[in-house]
């Protein structure tokens, strides 16, 4: 951000689930960035371990267009709890007059086989909105209810 800007929100709040044990988490930022980076960021799947925490590894399955997208991830749990893997389904998503741009994942747990010793998250549902705003930064919110699940 450029010396004369102030960041307006940096902030996550998590709440219970009505669904689950397990609290669902939303936040936001604005950042000083463009909506062209934050897609070619999030498309850059083979660099994914760099930007998310205890990501291991990422491929992409299969991509069905440019905006909607299988994933394959598997995060590297600390021990003794055993690595998990997930499978994300993303749909981007663009509004015509304001520009917003919408990623939303769910989770698609039984789309490939699950790997030996890889425990599958079965439960995965994130939306990111990313508004586009007038002094060029974006604001950048989101929703998300994710359970690592298993035992191990």
């Amino acid at each position: 951000m450029g010396a004369n800007k102030k960041q307006r929100w940096d902030k996550t709040y998590t709440r219970r689930s009505a669904d689950s044990h397990i609290k669902e988490t939303m936040g936001g930022a604005d950042k000083n960035t463009s909506l062209s980076s934050i897609v070619a960021l999030l498309q850059d799947t083979k660099n994914q371990y760099n930007r998310i925490y205890l990501n291991k590894s990422a491929s992409l399955l299969f991509e069905l267009s440019d905006f909607e997208q299988y994933y394959y991830s598997e995060m590297d749990a600390p021990w003794p709890v055993s690595n998990r893997g997930i499978i994300s389904h993303a749909v981007l998503r663009q509004e015509v007059k304001t520009y917003v741009l919408s990623i939303e994942n769910v989770g698609e747990p039984d789309c490939i086989a699950i790997k030996k010793g890889i425990v599958r998250l079965r439960n995965l549902k994130s939306l990111w909105d990313f508004v586009p705003e007038k002094d060029g930064e974006v604001t950048m919110k989101f929703q998300m209810f994710i359970d690592i699940g298993g035992k191990g």
